[in-house]
């Protein structure tokens, strides 16, 4: 039985709905106004997210907090069955943010409790010197429950998020179809350095090849 039966069914029956209604979008602005005028209702249902978090504690096998994922407070909570978008949860702790980091994916996301800071980027330099980025920050947005903002792939889309705030923040975010990367790029804004961020699990199987070349 697929995991997904175990989803609130709510939940599981609007991710089925965007499953069936994406595909009639055929560019990727198409995809990201639908998403924006979808999201603020999901973002408004709080007790699908007190029942996720409420399985979470519990230990329940919905939704598995072992998933692979880029960053470790986040939690798959949907991937369309052709790979169209992905629903996602990331809880935030107190002053606890991402490092700088961009996207292999459209992105909307909003905001169901706390104040969520959303602080943007622009890369300046041509990506041509290995590990040198040159970066500065051009906005940041502090979202209210409710509210919702886009991301755009690649370098076009460079940001952190997390909070300020000394509550917890939970962002809730749709990706689109991903390019074929297996990674996202870091940026350490005050070094000028980018640096490759590849999912835990995947990460320790390279650091064991490389171990392995050793040995």
């Amino acid at each position: 039985m697929s995991i997904y039966a175990q989803m609130p069914h709510e939940l599981r029956r609007i991710c089925s709905r965007w499953s069936e209604q994406i595909p009639k979008y055929h560019s990727q602005t198409d995809r990201i106004e639908y998403m924006q005028a979808e999201l603020p209702a999901l973002l408004s249902n709080k007790s699908i997210f007190s029942d996720i978090f409420h399985r979470i504690v519990a230990g329940k096998t919905y939704p598995d907090i072992r998933q692979t994922t880029m960053f470790v407070n986040e939690i798959l909570l949907y991937m369309d069955p052709k790979r169209l978008f992905s629903l996602r949860v990331l809880p935030f702790d107190q002053r606890e943010f991402t490092p700088i980091h961009d996207h292999n994916a459209w992105g909307v996301s909003g905001n169901i409790t706390g104040i969520l800071d959303i602080i943007k980027y622009r890369r300046d330099d041509d990506g041509s010197l290995d590990g040198y980025a040159r970066i500065c920050e051009t906005e940041h947005l502090q979202l209210k429950p409710g509210d919702i903002d886009i991301t755009l792939p690649l370098d076009a889309g460079l940001h952190k998020t997390g909070t300020l705030s000394t509550e917890t923040a939970v962002m809730v975010s749709v990706y689109g179809n991903p390019i074929r990367r297996l990674y996202v790029n870091g940026f350490n804004l005050s070094k000028n350095q980018v640096y490759r961020i590849y999912a835990p699990r995947k990460r320790k199987r390279m650091l064991a090849e490389n171990a392995l070349k050793l040995l």
